[in-house]
């Protein structure tokens, strides 16, 4: 008899242990309630409840995964600031890595340009002005990112620096 009750304790832990959940929340604050099979540096493998199919997610839309057991893995290493007004430009990130904007939505793109006069100035500062540029602009747009999909300097003797990207919130 106490054989019986202490296999059926056994089982019921079971089955309660393997209908367990896990929550996965998107950058874009959706909640799944999943299964996690595997999860990487780059993407988890889970399954919805009472289904078999293996999905797979990139790490970069997740913001964080808890655990059934508890445990929390935050998987956005970027976070996004959010800006409110142009005087917050300096917070606004600028990013070669596209990546860093997947699941984000796309705003506007937007293009500078910033010259430094003259041979004896470095291009790093006409550079410099552009980026500053750039993160009012986004700034402007309330854009805590852009992503920069063309960089170019002018000549040797121009030190112009044009850079266009993509604004995202």
């Amino acid at each position: 008899m106490l054989m019986r009750k202490l296999l059926l304790i056994v089982l019921l832990g079971n089955m309660l242990f393997a209908n367990a959940q896990d929550k996965v929340v998107l950058r874009d604050g959706t909640e799944l309630n999943v299964k996690v099979i595997e999860s990487n540096d780059n993407n988890i493998v889970f399954t919805y409840p009472n289904e078999d199919v293996r999905n797979e997610k990139p790490k970069s839309l997740i913001n964080y995964i808890l655990y059934a057991s508890g445990r929390k893995e935050e998987c956005n290493t970027i976070t996004i600031p959010t800006i409110e007004s142009e005087k917050e430009w300096e917070q606004v990130i600028v990013t070669t890595n596209r990546a860093d904007v997947q699941g984000l939505t796309k705003q506007k793109n937007i293009s500078v340009s910033a010259g430094n006069g003259g041979v004896f100035n470095k291009a790093e500062k006409a550079h410099e002005k552009a980026i500053e540029k750039l993160k009012k602009k986004a700034a402007k747009l309330k854009c805590g990112i852009v992503l920069i999909i063309s960089d170019s300097f002018g000549g040797q003797w121009n030190n112009i620096s044009s850079i266009s990207g993509e604004a995202y919130k």
